[in-house]
């Protein structure tokens, strides 16, 4: 478990989030500026970190692909064609503060468009399947959560009375 809680915090830190809420920032607005209350919150990035979506991004859209549009697509098929167009493949490149939930993932269309494009659909049907691309990656049905994140969790609530409160990935994601 504290092995886990240690992995947890690195990848954190690898995103460039501090413990100094005055140097640490999502989307441009610093943490300190969330903070509504005097209670502690530990925010975390749920998708790596306490729970996985098996086949990630890529099954997510060979679900797609299946439910919409009854095609069979090998995983590896689509998985070149979402190496870019993501906000976190160009962290040098500034996100608009607090976007958003729509508009964040109207501008992965393009991504998720490219991707069913090199399966062979024309681009207006490739466009409308990336409209649901949303649905089936957010379904909560779909992820599964790390074996020991409820352990950590609970630890955390027991230790000092912080409040983990998740996910900063993405927009939307029901809580």
């Amino acid at each position: 478990m504290r092995e886990h809680l240690s992995r947890c915090c690195a990848r954190i830190a690898g995103h460039g989030l501090t413990t100094d809420p005055s140097r640490s920032r999502i989307d441009g607005t610093t943490l300190e500026s969330c903070m509504i209350s005097r209670r502690k919150y530990l925010v975390w990035d749920f998708d790596g970190t306490l729970g996985y979506r098996p086949g990630q991004w890529s099954g997510a859209l060979v679900q797609v692909l299946r439910r919409f549009a009854g095609l069979e697509v090998d995983i590896e098929t689509l998985r070149p064609f979402l190496q870019t167009g993501f906000p976190w493949h160009s962290p040098d490149r500034a996100n608009p503060a607090m976007r958003d939930a729509n508009d964040w993932w109207e501008a992965l269309v393009p991504v998720f468009q490219r991707a069913f494009m090199a399966c062979g659909l024309s681009p207006e049907d490739s466009r409308l399947l990336a409209g649901e691309v949303r649905s089936v990656y957010t379904d909560v049905g779909g992820w599964r959560l790390y074996e020991d994140t409820s352990d950590v969790l609970s630890e955390l609530r027991q230790g000092d009375g912080t409040t983990p409160s998740c996910p900063i990935t993405y927009p939307s994601y029901p809580r």
